[in-house]
């Protein structure tokens, strides 16, 4: 078979299965090396770029795509995530107005003031509360898919030789 097999070859049978294992083979390495050569340009990105920017990425003169840099989130805030804990925590902890006799915290215990308040004064982080994971940053890249179509319809990809050699380095 020829080197030049089209994905309805491979729908209708016409290539050999070894042939398939191969190719199949040879585009898991392209993709790995794409993986990690794109993680390499993703630190430099994110170590280049300030938070809420954003460009135009352009190649061989044309927009194909956007990237930004989003802001992120950085709330670390104390945040209720299971009212009945927080309730039993509080009662054993004295705070026996701020929950219902049920046991269960009234409004003004799961707000953020009150749980800094009471993390502050036991030194403790109550049962069923937990502190806010901070988001960064992240780099967002939309594509124009007319764009990425045309990419495809080449018969080489544009620069597409670094995916093999990038002179031997990630």
């Amino acid at each position: 078979m020829s080197d030049n097999i089209e994905i309805s070859d491979i729908m209708d049978g016409n290539i050999s299965v070894p042939e398939a294992a191969g190719r199949k083979f040879k585009l898991r390495a392209i993709k790995d090396r794409a993986a990690a050569l794109e993680k390499s340009y993703d630190r430099y990105l994110d170590d280049k770029l300030d938070s809420g920017e954003s460009l135009n990425v352009v190649i061989d003169g044309q927009v194909y795509g956007r990237l930004e840099k989003t802001r992120g989130n950085g709330s670390t805030d104390p945040r209720v995530k299971d009212k009945l804990a927080l309730a039993n925590w509080l009662h054993s902890k004295g705070y026996d107005d701020d929950v219902y006799p049920v046991p269960y915290p009234k409004e003004t215990a799961l707000k953020k003031a009150f749980l800094e308040k009471v993390i502050e004064e036991t030194g403790e982080l109550p049962d069923g509360v937990e502190m806010g994971s901070s988001r960064g940053p992240q780099l967002r890249l939309t594509t124009d898919k007319s764009k990425v179509a045309e990419i495809w319809q080449r018969s080489t990809l544009p620069e597409s030789q670094l995916l093999l050699d990038n002179g031997g380095e990630l």
